[in-house]
């Protein structure tokens, strides 16, 4: 039975483009020249199996931009590279005072942002998050929540407390 190839060349076989480059050898130029400056081109864009029709939302592409890269590294600066709200000067994100999405022209205002720790980003998106909620949400959410637990056609699990 023949072993499994690891993917390493047997003993005293010698590849064919060993010891050759782009200097030396006209063949190796040639197949780079080709390949300069692509990415795969059969398998970029539409080409790719996953493409989805180029859906990069506006917001993505502000932030992949170099004007919100400024806009970042003069909030961090503005903010002496330390957290708004507690000090620390470790894992430091720039943060929308009023949110991104809400006020597109406030976006790459540097008066609009702060530096905060990351601990301190998550826990400023929460809060903001649990104030968004109106109180007629916050009943819809719990009526929906007790029908769950009321359905009469759910029946306990198995090897739970209680369980038949």
């Amino acid at each position: 039975m023949q072993a499994h190839n690891d993917g390493r060349f047997k003993p005293g076989f010698t590849p064919w483009n060993k010891g050759r480059t782009r200097a030396t050898d006209p063949t190796l130029d040639n197949i780079a020249k080709r390949k300069e400056g692509k990415k795969r081109p059969n398998l970029s864009g539409p080409l790719h199996w996953n493409w989805k029709g180029g859906k990069t939302t506006e917001a993505m592409r502000i932030r992949n931009s170099m004007e919100y890269a400024q806009w970042r590294a003069a909030v961090l600066t503005n903010g002496g590279h330390k957290c708004a709200l507690c000090g620390s000067t470790e894992k430091l994100e720039a943060d929308h005072i009023k949110a991104f999405a809400e006020y597109p022209e406030l976006r790459l205002d540097v008066s609009n942002g702060r530096a905060l720790c990351a601990k301190c980003h998550r826990r400023q998106k929460w809060a903001t998050r649990k104030r968004t909620f109106t109180a007629e949400h916050r009943a819809a959410l719990a009526e929906a929540q007790r029908r769950r637990w009321l359905d009469p056609t759910k029946r306990p699990r198995r090897g739970g407390n209680g369980a038949p």
